[in-house]
């Protein structure tokens, strides 16, 4: 890992509690790993092993029904740390990870994450601290897709998408780069892809969304937000 691997690590929500001269001495635990779109970071029922860091491109988390179909967990881009919640205890990947455009990311194995907790406990209460976040989201969203409407579950994947990767347009616009397919914004929705078409033809005919081939174009992200109400 080089001077610009240090400063990703600072720059993450994770890493960002250990000063840079206690990453550096670190440096040789972590390795660096590339992916090309559709390659895949592990699967689901792989043993949890190490903890992978998204310096560059986006990953798409998913989790397959009993059933086959397959549900989108999340998106996950620069910054963002995918496979940490089954690291502790080392149980199998309950999701995939795949890449959806070049990546790069760095990974340490699970016996050297575990002994920089150890060696720092303020790394280890921060890495409690995003399981936790996350499990509660996770949670949410499945008391969402039992109790929600197809247009409720909807519009959250796109607020979701617009939290996350959204920038700002014109007249207080949001764009979000819409790598994004239809079919994946159905799996994020938990629904079918026509019904998911649908909600996205209503939305635009209220004037609040605008899509083409390249983005998702939020034209009131407040308005949208009403939805969920």
């Amino acid at each position: 890992m080089n001077e610009n691997g240090v400063e990703a690590l600072q720059a993450s929500s994770l890493f960002s509690v250990l000063p840079e001269e206690t990453l550096k001495q670190y440096c040789s635990v972590f390795r660096v790993r590339q992916f090309e779109p559709g390659e895949f970071l592990y699967f689901g029922g792989d043993a949890a092993r190490f903890l992978s860091f998204i310096c560059t491109g986006r990953v798409k988390v998913t989790r397959t029904s009993s059933d086959g179909r397959e549900m989108i967990v999340g998106f996950f881009g620069q910054g963002d740390f995918v496979g940490c919640c089954c690291l502790l205890d080392a149980v199998k990947l309950p999701c995939t990870a795949q890449a959806v455009e070049p990546t790069e990311v760095m990974c340490i194995a699970r016996e050297d994450f575990l002994r920089m907790m150890n060696e720092h406990p303020e790394l280890a209460v921060r890495a409690a601290q995003e399981v936790t976040r996350r499990l509660r989201l996770a949670h949410s969203k499945m008391k969402n897709l039992a109790l929600d409407t197809v247009e409720k579950r909807v519009v959250a994947a796109l607020l979701e998408l617009n939290e996350r990767f959204g920038t700002d347009g014109k007249g207080g616009t949001r764009v979000i780069p819409s790598r994004i397919t239809r079919l994946e914004l159905a799996q994020m929705a938990g629904t079918t892809l026509e019904s998911a078409s649908r909600t996205m033809s209503k939305l635009k005919r209220a004037g609040l969304v605008r899509s083409s081939r390249d983005r998702i174009i939020l034209l009131s992200p407040q308005d949208l937000a009403q939805h969920l109400r």
